[in-house]
């Protein structure tokens, strides 16, 4: 399983080009996104080419539990990473965010 930091750093890293609405859309991703792929394998979700759409565990927009269970994510967290994913805000501006809830104890991986 990939660390908060781990995430974070891909984020910065410019190896994912950022898209919206979808985890996975033409290879652009969401945040949310950029954490299935790092998860793809260690976690062995199932995934799926159907045509532009990339799936993970059948998710196209929301984080299949197999991620989800992973981490102390709540709905206010998910939802505002989305938000600002789709708003505009660059994968370094998330990747802040996402540290500082790290920081803070809000977002953590679990054993």
């Amino acid at each position: 399983m990939i660390t908060i930091s781990g995430w974070v750093n891909a984020l910065r890293s410019n190896k994912f080009k950022q898209g919206v609405d979808n985890l996975n859309f033409s290879n652009t991703y969401c945040c949310l996104g950029v954490l299935c792929e790092l998860n793809s394998n260690t976690l062995k979700l199932n995934k799926q080419k159907d045509g532009d759409f990339t799936s993970y565990d059948n998710h196209y927009r929301n984080l299949p539990s197999k991620v989800s269970s992973k981490y102390t994510f709540n709905d206010e967290i998910i939802h505002t990473l989305i938000k600002m994913n789709d708003g505009g805000y660059t994968f370094s501006q998330i990747a802040d965010k996402i540290e500082e809830w790290h920081q803070q104890g809000k977002l953590l991986e679990r054993k």
